[in-house]
């Protein structure tokens, strides 16, 4: 279970996925805890190699990567990049003509005092949302670590999700890790990963951390989606398997939920797996 620790209100989850200008300013103060979030998840924010085996047998490779830390944390690159806010970038941020991703998390971290009194000058009008940055990193915060066994996968089929809900999802991923949260306004959290192609940055058929969700309404997710727990974790510190308790734990958790939402059981874990509960 994720440890929350977050500020946000429940009539505030709709600010997540909006743009700046059309949301109230937090205060100063949020923006302040916010930008705490933001660099404790930056410094540990690192490239990282996962060989995740699942209790139906199958084995993936899941990377995390520098080059999407914006939508991972919750900053718009593109919309901080473009010409709008050139004098922004320069007098504020101390950045160059030429950055990337990363460049400008370390510029906003770097220089907090200055981007938080930039917004409280601008009120609604800052560039940055700080309830989407709480989010992301609240989100990114539980998957830090997928060596550690505190998360499940749903096998996602988008098409499942559409046929019960009026607002169609657009999400590539064909796979969400989920993680339960003790918040009442973030049940879940949801780290969904893309299978690679030729355009990405790594080998062609692994799979690459792609978007962090905090769900608020997490029965969308698992309603008629196969579930999948990790077993073992392969990285270059070695390898793990799941102990007894953990997998116990996890099971339990999945458990409550379905009978929770009212979800019919499709947890795949194979007879070899199930071993382990003896």
């Amino acid at each position: 279970m994720a440890n929350f620790g977050g500020y946000m209100q429940k009539n505030e989850v709709g600010y997540i996925d909006s743009w700046p200008r059309r949301i109230p300013y937090p205060g100063r103060e949020y923006g302040e805890e916010v930008l705490d979030l933001l660099e404790e998840c930056y410094n540990v924010f690192k490239n990282k190699k996962y060989r995740i085996e699942f209790s139906n047998d199958k084995t993936i490779d899941v990377y995390v990567w520098t080059k999407n830390i914006c939508h991972l944390l919750g900053i718009d690159y593109l919309n901080l990049a473009g010409s709008y806010f050139d004098q922004y970038r320069k007098k504020t941020l101390g950045l160059s003509e030429k950055f990337n991703a990363v460049d400008l998390v370390d510029a906003i971290v770097e220089n907090r005092d200055k981007v938080l009194t930039f917004d409280y000058n601008r009120g609604n009008m800052c560039p940055i949302n700080y309830y989407k940055i709480e989010a992301k990193c609240l989100a990114y915060k539980a998957f830090k670590d997928l060596s550690e066994f505190s998360y499940g996968c749903i096998d996602f089929n988008k098409d499942e999700y559409n046929k019960r809900e009026d607002r169609k999802f657009t999400g590539e991923a064909p796979k969400y890790l989920y993680s339960k949260s003790d918040s009442e306004v973030f049940p879940f959290f949801l780290l969904g990963i893309r299978k690679s192609n030729e355009r990405d940055r790594v080998p062609k058929g692994s799979y690459f951390a792609d978007t962090t969700i905090a769900s608020y309404s997490p029965e969308s997710f698992f309603a008629g989606q196969e579930i999948i727990l990790p077993y073992r974790v392969t990285t270059n510190n070695g390898s793990k398997e799941i102990s007894r308790e953990e997998l116990l734990k996890l099971l339990i958790e999945y458990r409550n939920t379905i009978e929770e939402y009212n979800i019919q059981n499709k947890m795949r874990i194979s007879k070899q797996k199930l071993l382990k509960l003896q």
